[in-house]
């Protein structure tokens, strides 16, 4: 079983990872005052959100959350992100990177997650 779980949380960290760059690399769009796919960054951070839950990684899959809920803000203005929207989204995606980072490290002997201290560096 405990190399079934490693499986998954490898996985995990490699989608993780694929997501967050371009999570990274859309926002620095924005930053920029280019114009990015907010429909592309939404879908990653639901992605993002349901892998963490998947592995048990509940501070990933909140920060996750909580990205999402901003992108999907965002959705229904129409507006691009605002500077401070901008800047908590890139916070939420540096969360989401150490969350991810730490997923393996924090897994139980069991193999249960033991995330919710992940989040708190």
């Amino acid at each position: 079983m405990a190399d079934i779980r490693d499986q998954l949380l490898a996985a995990f960290e490699a989608e993780a990872q694929d997501h967050i760059e371009a999570l990274r690399a859309a926002l620095g769009l924005a930053t920029s005052r280019q114009p990015m796919s907010i429909r592309e960054v939404f879908r990653r951070a639901h992605s993002l959100k349901g892998a963490a839950r998947a592995v048990g990684a509940e501070a990933v899959e909140t920060a996750a959350h909580a990205l999402e809920a901003l992108f999907a803000s965002a959705m229904k203005t129409g507006e691009p992100l605002s500077e401070g929207e901008l800047a908590r989204a890139l916070s939420l995606v540096d969360a989401i990177a150490r969350g991810a980072a730490s997923v393996r490290a924090s897994s139980g002997p069991a193999g249960s997650p033991s995330t919710s201290a992940a989040m708190s560096g």
